[in-house]
């Protein structure tokens, strides 16, 4: 956590902020300095960030549970949902790195980059064991 003042781990799954809380404890960050809470991406977030870390479901489908939806987001609703929020919960020099796989819909990706009001910096390609993507993003500079 070097140079961070505040760490906020954001989850909708209840296991995912327990495990982050007990991770947490187990390498002695304290509850002031890292928080790990609840949230259906921005809904109950009311700051903004110099850093974003996004994973998102790289599948398109209906999750069936809970589990199922590290992996499967209906439509890519949770993903549209980012690029259309994100920007505003972003400092003003802010960054969004985020990872994503050839599974999932790589033009949708394009496409809601593009009309977002974030640009690519960056983006890192790793083969193994599948084709990834990690994409550093900023906010578009006003010209």
């Amino acid at each position: 956590m070097k140079g961070a003042s505040l760490v906020h781990a954001i989850d909708i799954n209840p296991h995912a902020v327990e495990n982050a809380r007990a991770n947490f404890k187990k390498y002695n960050f304290g509850e002031d300095l890292c928080l790990a809470y609840e949230s259906d991406l921005f809904e109950n977030v009311h700051t903004t960030f110099d850093l974003v870390l996004m994973n998102p479901p790289h599948q398109g489908y209906k999750a069936k549970d809970m589990l199922d939806r590290s992996l499967g987001d209906e439509n890519y609703s949770l993903l549209r949902r980012f690029f259309s929020e994100v920007g505003g919960y972003l400092s003003e020099d802010g960054i969004v790195c985020m990872v994503f796989s050839e599974l999932g819909d790589l033009k949708l990706l394009e496409e809601l980059i593009i009309k977002s009001d974030l640009a690519v910096e960056k983006i890192v390609e790793d083969l193994r064991p599948v084709r990834t993507f990690f994409i550093i993003l900023k906010k578009k500079r006003e010209q």
